[in-house]
């Protein structure tokens, strides 16, 4: 009898070291397995992520036409005063007081967007104050929204400040600031 039980005991004690040999190997194999699909994963991104760039480039030599011009509508690293010098003289035009009141740069945020122009290109946001009448202050704001660089209104304001109110004095005042954002080459 204390052969059977030494033959017992021997054969639980080696089915459970097999059994823990099983457990840790299937502990290895799985750990390798999941570094393996974290590897994979990262590599389809990567390739995903220069796919999108290749198809970016692609998209850019396909239209190098609109983008000869789009680089056309970006204010040139020395065109700062100049810009100035058209948005006053295009208000003296019309026949409105006109001012630049502040000029603020900044990077853009998407910073894509200087890789395909090949130069790094930020934001000037300008405020312009003007006061005239209503429809010249429209006609400002026409000439600005088809004005050669790119023009974004990021804000628009518009007030009556001073009405004729039947008493003969004269035409109705009005006041703008118009908040504009244009692209230039730093």
């Amino acid at each position: 009898m204390k052969a059977t039980n030494k033959k017992l005991i021997v054969s639980l004690v080696l089915m459970l070291a097999l059994w823990a040999i099983a457990g840790v190997a299937f502990f290895v194999i799985w750990n390798k397995l999941d570094d393996t699909n974290t590897k994979i994963a990262d590599t389809k991104i990567e390739l995903g992520k220069q796919a999108n760039i290749d198809d970016l480039k692609k998209v850019a030599q396909n239209n190098s036409g609109v983008m000869a011009d789009l680089k056309t509508r970006i204010v040139p690293v020395d065109g700062d005063v100049d810009l100035i010098d058209n948005l006053e003289k295009l208000g003296k035009m019309v026949g409105v007081e006109f001012t630049i009141d502040s000029i603020k740069e900044q990077e853009l945020s998407n910073k894509n967007i200087s890789g395909v122009f090949g130069k790094t290109i930020e934001e000037a946001k300008i405020r312009i104050l003007a006061e005239g009448s209503w429809s010249k202050l429209i006609k400002v704001w026409s000439l600005l929204q088809n004005y050669h660089y790119d023009v974004d209104f990021s804000a628009i304001d518009l007030n009556l400040t001073s009405a004729d109110e039947g008493k003969g004095v004269g035409a109705p005042v009005w006041s703008a600031v118009f908040d504009v954002v244009i692209l230039k080459y730093k």
